[in-house]
């Protein structure tokens, strides 16, 4: 039973326009085996910046251009598809400047720095931070793996259980029809 799944390469698959191009041999052989095994973070150096991008999918009609699976900037739960490419190449060399932002690239900066990750609550959540060399934060993204049971009881009530939560929490439905809307630990019931 593996948490995470975190792959280190040093060719970038993805990439917007600088220096290095996103590598089509790697990110062909390799990113349709990231979305089959359920790869959660790509780490990738060779351009002298930072870029990262939304959660994306291997794309077999245009490889360039992958499907962005969730456009949220910065929170992510159960990310069901697609990977999150993240290029560290902020050491301290040179900076590679950017032409351009790939639609695919949520953060670009050119910035030395270092990338810091924590997992916590009982390794349901991954913390990713980039600082740049004065401490100072840059980008963050938290990813949150929450499996949720379901269960009905008795006049129209629902309840669901958040693992890794204390607490249950009970919606009581209107008409049988309702959509889920998940914010944090708490579930809306709407009819």
């Amino acid at each position: 039973s593996i948490n995470w799944i975190i792959v280190y390469t040093f060719r970038s698959f993805y990439s917007s326009n600088t220096t290095h191009p996103g590598q089509e041999e790697l990110r062909d052989a390799y990113h349709p085996l990231f979305d089959k095994y359920g790869v959660d973070v790509v780490l990738q150096a060779h351009n002298h910046n930072y870029q990262r991008t939304y959660p994306i999918s291997y794309n077999v009609t245009t490889p360039s251009s992958p499907i962005i699976t969730n456009r949220n900037t910065e929170n992510y739960t159960n990310i069901e598809n697609g990977q999150i490419f993240i290029t560290l190449g902020t050491g301290g060399a040179e900076f590679y400047n950017f032409t351009a932002q790939a639609p695919f690239i949520v953060k670009q900066l050119l910035l030395h720095g270092f990338l810091n990750m924590d997992v916590a609550n009982n390794g349901s959540k991954l913390w990713i931070t980039f600082y740049e060399n004065t401490c100072v934060a840059r980008d963050h993204l938290t990813i949150s793996k929450i499996k949720a049971w379901t269960y009905f009881e008795p006049e129209n009530t629902i309840f669901v259980h958040y693992e890794n939560h204390e607490e249950n929490v009970n919606v009581k439905l209107v008409d049988y029809q309702f959509n889920f809307v998940e914010t944090s630990a708490i579930v809306q019931a709407s009819n």
